[in-house]
Formats: structure tokens, sequence, C-alpha cells
């Protein structure tokens, strides 16, 4: 998390730099973990239905490993580690489907298994008989879904026996696509291991094919994790940009909605990787996003709106561009949206895109954004509340006097006030900010707009005064300085002295 100081950091920097936010990072692993959990529910309901087909030999004869039960199967482990490692293909299958068993069971531990030598004779086995290597990456897969086994598997070659397979048939490239991104996704050291093993030249070749859907799922659901590894951003837009674009078009929604993260993840690195996506082909990317939005195909939004709020935070022509796309009548409809992130997520974009000039804040008024987002700063949600705040007082610091008085029209004084109870110091620190803004909006008009000229009277009536002073003691001299400024402002506020003999003082100490 920022801590108060993250004011005095971003003294002298850019706004586009003072806008991208780090916090981003806790929900994205958050969303990151939900997609992983559901693959692996995917995956595990097809392994458990091809358990319950019987397995034959070669003369047609089911095997009669596979009827005992787990406990008495891991009792045959060596016969069957010994099967794995010989030529005869049969015996390889049926020895396979006893560990993929062993492996599914709920009686026998996994430890047992790796600590058997299992996942050195798995990787052996990869390269093999195609039907023996599509099982062998199965029973990989299934290991992998856990991170303490990734430093074992990466340690023994696992996804280095994996990357020729996605060159072999189908089934084998399904698999072994589904096991490097079980791995990727659990582990970023293992992420970091396929990148450097090449990796973007298979999966790259792999998605330019057009392959079958179950296959570019999987390639696109590890390219999604591969988009975490910070020092590979630029790698991996020179490689996949272009492909990524394509695949916006796609219809399947797993895909679409990993391709969405992909262009998520890439931009929250910086200016540099925003302004690839953005300018990519005439914006092709970006309208075609807006039109997924449109669409309100629910899985995409979340990482569409992190794309646009990082996109909010780059040049203005690109956010001109984004804004006359339509997307602020869309965000003010999910502004009233049921989830909680989704709403975080739209707070998040539009505390971006009112960090910047004043026709953009207009527009956000014009667009009917001010009531909701006034809402939004009075629910019991914290993270939806505080990315509201920042939306709100980037707008005061940037707006003009009447865009001001328009916010407090719609009632964001109150809220304001009720929020400096708040033991977040740095959500005090940018409300302190908002408010002084609002007074030396007031003070720049000379007292006569309707809405600011209340604002003194307001924070007096619901408790301003008695919350400002409770700040002066135990808390931080920014919030110590803020505060008392703030006091000051209010107690000259009537006898002509102008709030620029007050707030210089503190001018350049608290920046957004």
């Amino acid at each position: 998390k920022l801590q108060f100081l993250y004011f005095i950091e971003m003294k002298g920097k850019s706004r586009a730099e003072q806008c991208m936010r780090t916090d981003s990072e806790i929900g994205k692993r958050r969303r990151h973990e939900s997609a992983v959990s559901l693959r692996i529910r995917t995956r595990n309901e097809i392994v458990n239905t091809r358990r319950m087909q019987p397995l034959v030999d070669g003369n047609g004869v089911s095997s009669p490993l596979l009827a005992l039960e787990d406990t008495e199967l891991f009792e045959k482990l060596p016969q069957v580690c010994s099967a794995l490692g010989g030529e005869d293909r049969s015996s390889v299958a049926v020895a396979l489907r006893c560990v993929q068993k062993l492996l599914m069971s709920d009686t026998v531990s996994n430890d047992k298994m790796v600590e058997a030598g299992i996942c050195v004779l798995l990787v052996h086995c990869t390269q093999g008989d195609p039907s023996t290597s599509t099982e062998a990456a199965s029973c990989l897969g299934i290991l992998s879904e856990d991170e303490k086994y990734s430093s074992h598997l990466l340690g023994i070659g696992c996804v280095q026996s994996l990357l020729p397979m996605l060159q072999r048939s189908p089934s084998e490239a399904e698999q072994a696509l589904w096991t490097l991104a079980s791995l990727g996704s659990v582990a970023i050291t293992a992420r970091e291991v396929m990148l450097q093993s090449d990796v973007l030249k298979y999966l790259c070749n792999v998605i330019s094919l057009h392959p079958p859907q179950p296959i570019l799922r999987n390639a696109v659901w590890l390219l999604s994790s591969l988009t975490t590894v910070p020092q590979y951003a630029g790698c991996i837009l020179e490689n996949t940009l272009d492909l990524l674009s394509g695949l916006l078009y796609e219809t399947d929604e797993e895909i679409l909605v990993d391709c969405c993260w992909c262009l998520a993840n890439l931009t929250d690195y910086g200016p540099a990787e925003i302004s690839k996506v953005s300018c990519h082909a005439g914006h092709k990317i970006t309208k075609r996003l807006a039109d997924l939005l449109s669409s309100a195909l629910v899985p995409t939004i979340a990482p569409i709106l992190r794309v646009f709020g990082n996109m909010a935070s780059g040049p203005v022509a690109d956010v001109d561009y984004l804004i006359s796309l339509d997307v602020l009548p869309m965000m003010c409809y999910l502004l009233a949206h049921q989830k909680k992130a989704t709403r975080r997520e739209v707070c998040w974009a539009l505390s971006n895109i009112m960090a910047g000039p004043k026709q953009h804040i207009q527009q956000c008024i014009e667009a009917n954004l001010i009531p909701p987002l006034v809402l939004s700063l009075q629910v019991y949600e914290a993270e939806v509340k505080k990315e509201a705040v920042w939306a709100v007082c980037n707008c005061t610091k940037f707006a003009t006097p009447h865009q001001i008085n328009y916010l407090v029209l719609h009632g964001v004084v109150v809220p304001l006030i009720d929020l400096l109870r708040s033991r977040d110091k740095q959500l005090l620190l940018i409300v302190l900010e908002g408010m002084r803004y609002i007074l030396e909006a007031n003070m720049v008009t000379g007292n006569k707009l309707e809405g600011l000229q209340q604002v003194p009277s307001l924070i007096i009536e619901n408790g301003g005064i008695e919350l400002l002073e409770a700040l002066l003691e135990g808390q931080t001299d920014l919030i110590n300085a803020a505060a008392t400024s703030i006091i000051e402002t209010l107690e000259k506020g009537d006898d002509g002295v102008g709030i620029a003999e007050v707030v210089p003082a503190m001018s350049g100490q608290f920046q957004f």
C-alpha cells in the first residue's frame, strides 16, 4: 500500500506518473487467483471423467490395478514406477493412469508421490509416444496446480520437456499448454523460466496457426500469466500485440477475457506500454475494447476498465480519443453495478480522467458522473469509497471554480467532512487536499457562487471544525499542517483576508 509520504514522492513528477497507482497489484492477484481456481475445477472434471473409463491393455483386457482402492494402489507404487521407466507402451499407459488416479486421490498424499521420484519419470514420459506423453503432461498438470511443487518441477526440467510438445499433435499441444499455464499461474518463477526458455516463440506460433478452440484457450491463458512478468513486458508487447488485437474479435468468452487481462497487465507497467496499446493500428484495440464494454460481457468489464484507467493517465490526445468512444456514459451506468470490484475500477479510471485538463472534467459532468460519484463517497465499501475520493479530489484540483461549484451543489462537502473520521492517513490527506481546493475556489470567486458560498457554514454545521481540531493531535506533520490551514482559512473567511495568504505555505506539500 502507498504510505502518506506518497504525496512528497510524487512532487515534481508528470501527471501520468502521478496518476499511475501502485495498489492495483492487490486486485490483480485476487482476480488472477479467481481465474486459476475456475480452470482447475474444469480440469478436475475432465480428469475424473477419464478415471471412470476402464483402461485396457493391448489385448483388450481391463487393467486390474485400477480396480484397487487408492491406498492399495499406492502400495504398488514401486511396480508402477518400474513400468513408467520401461519400454512397453501398454504398461506405461497403465502406469500413467495409476499415477493419475493416485494424484487425484483424497487418501494418498501427493508429497509421498513426489518423494518417490514420480516427477522425474513423468518428465521422461513426455518425450515418448504421443498417447503417453499426453497422459504424463496431464499428471504433471495436476501437480502444477500446487505452488509447493513448482520449484521441484522447474528443477527437473519440466518446462523444457513440455515446450516441444507444443509443436506436436493437437492433443499433446493442448495438454502441454494446460500444464504450462497452470504452473505459470501459481509461480512467478515458473513464468520467468518459461520466458527465458523462449516460450513466446512457441506460443506465438501456436496462436498464429488458428488452432482448435481448446488449444487457443490454453494458449491465451498461458499468455495472460506471462504478461505479469514486468521485465519482459516490452518483449511480450512486441511479439504479441498484433495477435492480441486479432484475438479481441474471437467469440469464445474465455479467450476474450484472458486477452483483455493480457492488455490490462501490459498497460499496468507504464507510459511506454500504454502508448503502444493505445495507438496500435490507429487505436484499433481501444475501439474494440469500447465495443466490448458496451456489450456488457461481465467477465471482460474489469480488465477493460483497467486498460482504460491506465490509458487515461497518458497523453491528452489519447484520452480525448477514449472519451470520444462514449466510454463516460458507460462508466456512469457501471457506477451502479452490483459488483463492488466493478464500481471500484470505474472510480479508479475516473480518478485518472479527472486528473486531466478542464475539458475532460466538463465531459464527466455532462455525462452525469458527479451524482453517482458523490454517492460512492457514502458507501460502506472502503475500496470503492477510497477510489471515489481520489476521483472527486482530483477534480477539485484541476477543475474551474464553476465546476467545483457544481460538485458542491451535488452534495460533495458533507461526505468529505464525514471522511475526516478515517484512520487512513493517505485518505485523510486526499480529503484535506480536496477541501482546501474547494475553499480556495470560493475565495477566488469572491464568495459569489451559490454553492461555494455555503461551504464554510456546511463545514461548521456538520462538525467539521471539531473533526479538523481532532486531527491536530497524534497525526503526521503533513496532516497537522493541512488541518491547521483549513481551520485558519475558515476563521478568516469573513474578514477580508484571502486564502492566498494562508494556502501558499502548503503549496507543493500535497501533490497528487
